[in-house]
């Protein structure tokens, strides 16, 4: 007896060993997986961080762009090249537009030479004097960096077309605006991403490991492809050190309750069968049979026990079987309500979205725009003469023309904006972070390509639109009737036509 009493103790200690080297044995496999998942994590958080970067800088590239392409249809700018009139009205011109929007210089090109340029430093003037646009007939967007100039500087140089007929078009000019990427704009950059930006011609010189920074480096290139620069912008990732912490955290926790299960465990088995068992063998030994009373249905409670368990088993078989069941059918309830969402999401006919969205948004979006300070925009858009079109050509093609333009407004607005069909041919659009200039910008850019997606068509298909911004005064009601009543206006004074209120 005093032998299995030592053979019950080693189990015990056998067990405690084996317990505690296959503990660490896990712990550092779940370390492994679990720096993998944080690397991934980061990795993911940094190309969303760096689409972010890159969307910003394209949509203040785009400005630019936007700008060149409006003005080389001014008849004011036409006229001054083909006729070669005083350069003063040009000047009127583009000195609002240097004061009020993000260009430094202007300058304008006939077929053969420069003939207007409006930029006060000297090296750049030069500059623009050597550049040639004669054989393109492309916009041109490019950067370019100086030995004599401390910032690199953008541009957009958009052919100028005149109209020799109602179907030709031919090339009189150039028009090219640009602007310097200074410190301020850098700043301003700083701003809106809450990062670190930097111009660089070495990123490498100046970027810090991956993991505990979110990096992004931009490459500018000249007109000749060739890279000058970069712009290089950083920031500190929380989600490493956020997920570090907590991992260190948990691992420390886990061994701390792992040992002090394993200690109370240890015990347990000691306090339940090695004790019995010595004052089992005691009483044997010295013929106290008082002393093992309060064991004698030891026995019994242990056949219960392989009963109890004999049962559980099979009750746990039957609940597998069920179990699986279940979850055969919460996988399709799953898949049911996902498609019933994409539903309510999503408007089948034009793509569009839903009022489901914009019911679970415009809250959103009116709380962080009032929080944030940042500008929200609307536009309310509404098919003209659409019934005509139903009750002539019928109901089916009524559905293709919403569809082509739900198309028209997809390929047209940014991927932050939200899309919405509010019923019939009756469509707003929120845009976040978007001004009313910028908001009217894509509302006549929308205009204008369902104006001309229905040229070949039978009938004529025009929108009108009506665009606002949020002001700090504005309710949700006050600032989408703003929006409605714009839409009237356009609709009131003649239709296809965008009215800002």
């Amino acid at each position: 007896m005093k032998e299995e009493r030592i053979l019950i103790n080693q189990r015990i200690k056998r067990i405690f060993t084996s317990s505690l080297i296959i503990f660490f044995f896990v712990l550092i496999l779940f370390s492994f997986v679990a720096l993998r998942n944080l690397k991934r994590s980061v990795e993911i958080d940094n190309h969303f961080y760096s689409s972010t970067i890159d969307s910003i800088i394209q949509l203040n590239s785009e400005k630019l762009e936007i700008l060149a392409e409006e003005y080389s249809k001014n008849e004011k700018i036409i006229s001054f090249i083909t006729m070669e009139n005083d350069q003063k009205q040009l000047d009127n011109i583009f000195k609002s537009l240097i004061l009020s929007q993000d260009v430094d210089f202007v300058a304008i090109y006939s077929n053969e030479k420069s003939v207007y340029i409006n930029c006060e430093n000297k090296i750049l003037h030069s500059f623009l004097l050597t550049l040639n646009f004669q054989k393109n007939n492309d916009f041109v967007h490019s950067y370019e960096l100086s030995e004599s100039l401390l910032f690199p500087f953008e541009y957009y140089a958009y052919p100028i077309l005149k109209k020799d007929s109602e179907t030709q078009k031919r090339r009189i000019g150039t028009i090219l605006l640009g602007r310097f990427i200074n410190i301020e704009r850098l700043l301003e950059l700083e701003r809106l991403t809450a990062s670190k930006i930097t111009f660089e011609t070495d990123p490498k010189k100046t970027l810090k490991p991956f993991g505990i920074t979110l990096t992004y480096s931009k490459p500018l290139k000249n007109s000749q492809n060739k890279i000058i620069g970069y712009i290089v912008a950083q920031k500190p990732s929380e989600a490493f050190k956020v997920t570090f912490i907590n991992l260190s955290i948990f691992t420390i926790m886990f061994i701390l309750l792992f040992i002090f299960l394993l200690y109370m465990s240890a015990y347990f088995v000691t306090d339940t069968v090695v004790t019995p068992l010595q004052k089992i063998e005691y009483a044997i030994q010295n013929n106290t049979p008082d002393v093992i009373e309060r064991y004698v249905y030891q026995k019994d409670e242990i056949g219960e026990l392989s009963r109890a368990i004999k049962h559980y088993l099979e009750q746990k078989e039957q609940i597998n079987i069920y179990l699986k069941e279940l979850e055969s059918k919460n996988a399709s309830l799953r898949m049911l309500n996902e498609e019933v969402r994409k539903l309510l999401e999503k408007d089948t006919l034009t793509g569009l979205l839903t009022r489901y969205v914009f019911n679970s948004q415009i809250e959103r979006l009116y709380v962080s725009s009032k929080a944030d300070k940042i500008p929200l925009s609307a536009i309310s858009i509404d098919a003209d003469n659409f019934k005509k079109i139903n009750d002539t050509y019928g109901h089916a093609e009524g559905d293709e023309v919403l569809k082509k333009i739900g198309e028209i407004i997809l390929k047209n607005i940014r991927l932050s904006d939200f899309p919405i069909r509010m019923g019939g041919e009756e469509i707003l659009i929120l845009l976040p972070e978007a001004d009313i200039n910028a908001a009217y910008s894509i509302a006549e850019r929308i205009r204008n390509k369902v104006q001309e997606e229905f040229k070949s068509k039978p009938y004529t298909v025009t929108i009108s639109l009506g665009v606002t911004q949020l002001k700090p005064e504005d309710t949700i009601e006050n600032f989408l009737k703003r929006a409605d009543d714009a839409l009237y206006v356009s609709k009131t004074n003649g239709k296809n036509q965008t009215t800002i209120l």
